[in-house]
């Protein structure tokens, strides 16, 4: 009650002076906030209802959320989605587990094809989690992979994508 009003208030004020300066704010779903599920983002982003105020979407949580697919979950934030974070996982003993994106079950072509569909034309970024994953190859190596991996499922959906890394 409390936290979500002080919240939606403070970001509102925040949206206020992005505006000013010609930027725009972007709220991660994620773990542990008020916006980790599709319904809950979609929800906070409609209580603040700025602007300059949209998402980032993170679907690796939409998938640990148990949020039912991406057409599901970008058809209900559409265009809210200013940019995308990209990442993958695996549940082990109960429990999700950051992977290369190649080796999740996360269905990167899907993601894509209803990110293009919904008109979204932001950046994706790797989120390559070397720090808390010391197994993962260097980023020269697994960024490479992701970048890779990522054209492929591109090409898979028949979504145009930059050849930017």
């Amino acid at each position: 009650g409390d936290i979500l009003a002080r919240t939606v208030d403070g970001l509102r004020w925040a949206g206020d002076v992005a505006a000013e300066h010609g930027v725009r704010l972007a709220v991660e779903n994620h773990i542990g906030t008020l916006a980790m599920s599709a319904e809950e983002t979609a929800e906070f982003i409609e209580r603040v209802n700025h602007p300059a105020v949209g998402v980032l979407l993170d679907y690796y949580w939409n998938a640990v959320a148990g949020d039912k697919s991406p057409r599901e979950v970008i058809s209900l934030l559409g265009g809210s989605i200013l940019h995308c974070h990209v990442k993958n996982l695996v549940w082990v003993n109960g429990k999700h587990t950051t992977v290369l994106l190649e080796d999740g079950i996360i269905d990167w072509a899907e993601v894509l094809r209803e990110l293009h569909r919904s008109g979204f034309q932001g950046y994706l970024s790797d989120e390559y989690e070397k720090y808390w994953k010391p197994e993962f190859p260097g980023p020269e190596v697994g960024m490479r992979a992701n970048a890779a991996y990522l054209r492929r499922c591109a090409e898979k959906a028949k979504v145009p994508m930059s050849q930017e890394v």
